[in-house]
């Protein structure tokens, strides 16, 4: 449980420290690039677990109360303009289309780290690099 009813309250929309995505993003664009951008988002839930698990609970919260369905709507297709815009922006392989999949596998895998956590067993990283790898033009994947 969580103390707000809302996506403010639950820390919907946090984003990352721009000075470590900057220090990430110095190296050349590559599917490895993605996956470690990826990995960043996975320890950001390891380090705020109580966030992503409130976040989580608002999705069925949202079908209960149209109000908040209505604003958690906004608040993630926002969300995920921005980081499928981001990921164009700074020429990371792959396409929206992409985007949209990485992110539905990394939800995947969010919530069972949060709700299963030994499904994965701690095999979180090697699994977002095969993603990355497979899913990812083939002549940019090497060494992911």
């Amino acid at each position: 449980m969580f103390p707000s009813w809302s996506p403010s309250g639950a820390g919907l929309g946090k984003r990352s420290d721009p000075a470590e995505a900057a220090q990430t993003l110095a190296v050349p664009s590559s599917p490895e690039l993605v996956a470690q951008l990826l990995r960043e988002v996975h320890q950001r839930m390891e380090a705020d677990r109580s966030s992503y698990l409130a976040m989580m609970e608002l999705r069925p919260e949202g079908v209960r109360r149209p109000e908040l369905g209505a604003e958690l709507y906004k608040i993630l297709r926002a969300a995920l303009e921005e980081n499928s815009r981001f990921h164009q922006d700074a020429g990371l392989p792959g396409d929206r289309v992409d985007v949209i999949l990485l992110y539905l596998a990394a939800y995947g895998m969010i919530v069972d780290d949060l709700t299963v956590q030994d499904v994965l067993a701690g095999s979180a990283s090697e699994l977002i690099g095969e993603l990355c790898r497979r899913l990812l033009p083939r002549d940019a994947a090497e060494d992911v």
